[in-house]
């Protein structure tokens, strides 16, 4: 079981410094610096490949992982399809 960190901004000008700070300790880290409007999201879809049975992937906000119930819903049956778990 390992604790793995998401944390996305939405544009290169904003910064992940307080999500950073609130996922530290966490086994791996996978960060974004795109729109929560694309699910493509490059750091996304490595973590969804990387998670694997027993893993914790933490966020510090919903909206971190996706833009809305839709994309949340679809993220979060895939973090289930490999018996892993989501922690806010």
């Amino acid at each position: 079981m390992a604790k793995i960190g998401y944390a996305r901004v939405s544009s290169k000008e904003q910064h992940l410094a307080r999500q950073l700070q609130a996922l530290n300790g966490v086994d791996k880290l996978f960060t974004d610096k795109l729109s929560g409007a694309n699910t493509q999201r490059p750091a996304l879809q490595k973590l969804l490949t990387y998670i694997r049975e027993g893993d914790i992937v933490l966020v510090t906000e919903l909206d971190r992982l996706g833009r809305n119930n839709q994309d949340l819903t679809k993220i979060m049956n895939i973090i289930q399809a490999k018996a892993a778990t989501l922690d806010v």
